[in-house]
């Protein structure tokens, strides 16, 4: 009967528990290292298209705040972190005064026009500073 057994044993075909311990071991540790780098890509992925959609918002306030500043009439008050300006409003040409705040606790710009609603015009603003120049082109700080 033993000669049997072991007759058996070397024409077996499969693997035994261990082999099978071992392989799915293997596959575990690759499942992982293969999640943390698809978690990292996405992570990536996410902080990226965040970074570029503020980018995006930042440039479309400035280029509507470049525009107001560009056709003023006149600049009243102009600050590091304000700026209060009169232009003709669009299609009638009534003047309409449009002040600029930078609120450097909340990082947010707000907008207000003709002592109206402020609105906050553009979040998440580390910083902002306005540097401008007067008729003579000479450099004024508020």
């Amino acid at each position: 009967m033993r000669s049997l057994c072991r007759a058996r044993r070397g024409d077996e075909r499969g693997l035994t528990l261990i082999e099978f311990e071992i392989a799915a071991a293997v596959a575990v540790v690759m499942f992982m290292v293969l999640y943390s780098i698809l978690n990292q890509a996405f992570a990536a992925y996410d902080i990226g298209r965040l970074r570029s959609r503020a980018v995006q918002h930042g440039r479309v306030a400035m280029v509507r705040m470049v525009d107001d500043i560009k056709y003023a009439d006149d600049i009243y008050v102009a600050d590091d972190d304000r700026i209060l300006i009169t232009r003709p409003k669009e299609g009638d040409g009534v003047p309409e005064d449009i002040d600029y705040r930078y609120n450097a606790a909340s990082e947010e710009i707000t907008r207000r026009i003709n002592s109206g609603i402020t609105y906050t015009f553009s979040e998440q603003v580390a910083t902002f500073s306005l540097t401008f120049r007067d008729a003579a082109f000479t450099l004024r700080r508020g």
